[in-house]
C-alpha cells in the first residue's frame, strides 16, 4: 500500500496521525528538509504552505505528488496558485 506523509507544526499535522498518515513534526528548515527525504518512497506528501514557500526549490526534485495545507494563521494562497497554474497548463486558459 503507499504511504502518505505530512510535514509540518506539530500542532498542525498531529490529527493526520490518527488517518493512518505518517508524520513528520518539524521545528525548523532544516528538519524539514530531513523528513522530505525520509518520507522520499511516499506517493504523497501533505506539508504546510509555510514550509513549502522555503522549500520551494527542493519541492521541484521531490518523486512523490506534493499537497499543501494551510498553517492555523490562514491560507497564503499557494495551493491555490498552484491548482491555478495546473488548470492553465492542462486548458491553455487561465480561469480567474
Amino acid at each position: 500500500m503507499s504511504k502518505i506523509a505530512v510535514i509540518g507544526k506539530t500542532e498542525v499535522i498531529s490529527g493526520f496521525k490518527a488517518l493512518g498518515f505518517e508524520v513528520g513534526p518539524v521545528d525548523s528548515l532544516k528538519e524539514a528538509r530531513e523528513k522530505l527525504a525520509e518520507f522520499s518512497d511516499c506517493a504523497i506528501i501533505f506539508i504546510t504552505e509555510d514550509l513549502a514557500l522555503e522549500l520551494k526549490e527542493e519541492l521541484k526534485s521531490v518523486k512523490p505528488i506534493i499537497t499543501l495545507i494551510p498553517t492555523p494563521t490562514g491560507s497564503l494562497g499557494l495551493a491555490e496558485e498552484k491548482i491555478k497554474s495546473i488548470v492553465t497548463k492542462a486548458i491553455g486558459v487561465e480561469i480567474k
